[in-house]
C-alpha cells in the first residue's frame, strides 16, 4: 500500500491542526479594528505568544511561516517532499533581499539586523554581513551559495539602472524556478494540489515583478529575462502581452479573463488615488 509514509507523520500533524485556527478565531482575528488589537489577540494563542514576545508582529509572522515551511519539509513523504525543502529556503531569498534593499538605501548595520528573520541555513552568514558598505559587497560575499550565480548574473543590470529589482527578481527566478520544478507534472490528487499552488505563486510573483517594472518605466527587455513563463494560468502569450503593455493601468486591463483580474480592477481606485503599486501586491497575496 502507498500510504504507508503517510502513517508515521499522520499523528504529528493532527496534532498540529489542532493548533490551527478554526472558523471562529479567523473571524475574531478579521474583526479586530487595528495591529494592535492583532497582536494582543495573537497573544493568547501558544504558538504565537513567545515569538511575538521576542519580535515585533511583522517580524514574528515571518518567524512562524519559516518555522512551518522547515516542520512540513522534516515531516513531509517523499513523494511532494520536494517542494516542501525548497519553501523552507524562503527565509534565506527574503533575508538576501532585506539585506540589499538595507544597503541600496544606506541603513547602518543595527537598522539592516532588525530586517532580518532569525532562521534559515545562512542566516548567520547574512547576519555577518550586515556591516557591508554597499549591494555589490553583499552580492560578492555571498559566492559561493546556491544562489550566487542568479545574483551576479543580475548584478550588471543592478549597476547600469541603480535599481534592486533586477536582483530581486533574480532571486525569484531562480527560487520559483526550482520550486515549480520540483512538484513535477501532477500524477496523483496531492502532486496536483501542490503543482496548482506552485505555479500560481509563479504567477503572483510574474505579476507583481510586470507591475513594478511598468511603475518604473521599464520595457519588455528590461522585464523579459526574469520572467518564469511556466505558470499557473498566465501562458507565454498573456505574459508577453503583459510586458508589452505601455503602463500599470493597461497590464491590469490585460488581465480580463484571468482569475485576477478582479482583484486588481477592484485596487484601481487605490492605486489612481495614491500611485502606489503596493496596492496590487496586497490584492495578489490576498487572493492567491
Amino acid at each position: 500500500m502507498d500510504i504507508y509514509p503517510y502513517l508515521n507523520p499522520s499523528a504529528r500533524v493532527r496534532a498540529r491542526k489542532g493548533r490551527l485556527f478554526d472558523e471562529k478565531q479567523i473571524s475574531e482575528i478579521v474583526e479586530t479594528n487595528n495591529v494592535e488589537e492583532v497582536e494582543n489577540y495573537l497573544k493568547g494563542v501558544p504558538d504565537y505568544a513567545d515569538v511575538l514576545d521576542e519580535y515585533p508582529l511583522d517580524k514574528a509572522l515571518d518567524v512562524e511561516r519559516a518555522n512551518t515551511y522547515d516542520f512540513i519539509a522534516r515531516l513531509a513523504p517523499k513523494e511532494v517532499k520536494d517542494p516542501f525543502v525548497i519553501m523552507s529556503k524562503k527565509a534565506d531569498i527574503d533575508n538576501i533581499k532585506s539585506l540589499l534593499t538595507a544597503k541600496e538605501v544606506g541603513l547602518n548595520g543595527d537598522e539592516t539586523r532588525e530586517l532580518l528573520i532569525p532562521c534559515g541555513s545562512l542566516y548567520e552568514h547574512l547576519e555577518s554581513l550586515v556591516d557591508s558598505d554597499n549591494v555589490s559587497d553583499i552580492v560578492t560575499s555571498l559566492d559561493g551559495t546556491e544562489y550566487a550565480a542568479a545574483l551576479e548574473d543580475a548584478l550588471p543590470q543592478y549597476e547600469s539602472t541603480n535599481m534592486i529589482l533586477p536582483l530581486e527578481s533574480a532571486l525569484d527566478k531562480y527560487y520559483l524556478g526550482k520550486l515549480l520544478h520540483s512538484s513535477d507534472v501532477p500524477a496523483d490528487e496531492n502532486r496536483q494540489i501542490m503543482y496548482a499552488y506552485v505555479g500560481t505563486q509563479v504567477d503572483v510573483a510574474n505579476l507583481k515583478l510586470i507591475i513594478r517594472a511598468k511603475q518604473d518605466g521599464l520595457d519588455y527587455d528590461a522585464i523579459a529575462p526574469y520572467i518564469l513563463e511556466e505558470g499557473y494560468q498566465l501562458r507565454e502569450w498573456k505574459l508577453k502581452d503583459l510586458m508589452e503593455s505601455p503602463d500599470v493601468t493597461n497590464v491590469v486591463s490585460g488581465l480580463e479573463g484571468t482569475k485576477y483580474a478582479e482583484a486588481l480592477t477592484d485596487a484601481m481606485p487605490v492605486y489612481n488615488e495614491t500611485g502606489s503599486v503596493a496596492v496590487f501586491e496586497k490584492a495578489l497575496e490576498k487572493n492567491h
